[in-house]
């Protein structure tokens, strides 16, 4: 009989304690009062752009970028007129590589965007505490969490921690040309429907700028984002519609108007079906996290 000895797994990052995890889609005049705790803190701008401070510096974080807070740094966030969208998440991690992190803004691929997304929906599967709780003292667990929660989001929080220290300062090297052609085209149409997010979509517009067929179209859109083009363009106008809101310059009608829709019906029915809230709960929503006597496009 063959005498097997077995690897033992090693842990470099391993992560065992986690304090909080928050999304936050702010008012363009959002202002926190700042602190420090014994932890690791990553601060993901999704949306728009933050300011951030960090000790004694003070720098905008930029839409796609990340910042870590080490433990013990006294730090601060506030909006940066753009109504940002910004993911935080909290925790512990001995380990002497996290100096790696330390006064490092580091870009955020596709890789480690769907895993920020996993924390958050793991989180939601195994805390009722919600997102958008400024002060999370004490996550709080459901009575019945979906099973592995915990472990999935130990798993990829450390997954995401690894990819950085990879990948950072490293072209992304494609295993093919046909997959770096793909990814350029879909680029570009990505960049026309943002440039028409307030207009009408057409399927043929984007063969058109692409020089692809309406199934390869379609194909890439399914594979990157797992949605049609034309659904992708509603989520699009959606996220304009919510930032318009944050902002407040405008009210809902207006919005509707600006973002193309015949009526404030259709652009209501079609917000919620994105978002769960129609457009005025999702105002009310955003006001909530503002200091008493703020609301959207007041700057004090």
């Amino acid at each position: 009989m063959p005498n097997y000895v077995p690897s033992r797994l090693k842990d470099d990052l391993p992560v065992k304690k986690l304090f909080s995890v928050h999304y936050f889609e702010y008012s363009k005049t959002y202002r926190f009062i700042g602190e420090s705790h014994p932890f690791w803190e990553m601060v993901y701008v999704d949306k728009g752009e933050a300011n951030v401070t960090a000790g004694e510096r003070e720098f905008t974080l930029t839409q796609g970028h990340a910042y870590f807070h080490a433990p013990d740094e006294w730090h601060n966030i506030t909006s940066n007129e753009t109504a940002p969208g910004v993911a935080i998440i909290s925790f512990e991690c001995l380990s002497p590589t996290m100096e790696y992190f330390r006064e490092r803004t580091l870009p955020v691929g596709q890789k480690q965007k769907e895993l920020i997304s996993k924390i958050i929906a793991e989180f939601v599967n195994g805390y009722e505490t919600p997102l958008n709780v400024v002060f999370c003292e004490k996550p709080i667990r459901r009575k019945e969490p979906l099973f592995g929660s915990d472990q999935l989001i130990r798993a990829y929080l450390s997954a995401l921690l690894i990819s950085f220290i990879r990948e950072l300062g490293t072209p992304k090297q494609y295993t093919a040309i046909s997959v770096n052609e793909q990814n350029a085209r879909l680029s570009v149409m990505l960049s026309y429907m943002r440039a028409r997010v307030g207009s009408k979509f057409s399927v043929s517009d984007l063969q058109k700028c692409s020089s692809l067929s309406r199934a390869s179209v379609d194909r890439l859109f399914r594979e990157a984002f797992s949605m049609s083009p034309a659904e992708y363009f509603i989520h699009l106008k959606t996220e304009r519609a919510k930032q318009l809101l944050r902002e407040g310059s405008y009210n809902v009608s207006q919005i509707a108007d600006l973002m193309g829709y015949s009526g404030i019906h259709f652009f209501s029915r079609q917000f919620k079906k994105v978002t769960g809230m129609t457009p005025t709960e999702y105002s009310r929503s955003v006001k909530a996290l503002l200091p008493e006597g703020l609301s959207p496009g007041n700057n004090g």
